[in-house]
C-alpha cells in the first residue's frame, strides 16, 4: 500500500473517532469515555 493512501485511511478514521466523539459527548456528558469506547 502507498504511504499515501495510508495517510488519506487514517485521516478519515480519524476523522470518523472524532465525529462518534462528538455525538458520544452530547449524548451522555462524559467527554473522556465515548472516545475511549470509540478507539
Amino acid at each position: 500500500m502507498q504511504p499515501r493512501a495510508r495517510q488519506m485511511i487514517l485521516k478519515d478514521l480519524k476523522r470518523r473517532v472524532d465525529r462518534l466523539h462528538d455525538e458520544g459527548k452530547m449524548r451522555n456528558g462524559n467527554p473522556g469515555g465515548a472516545k475511549a469506547s470509540a478507539l
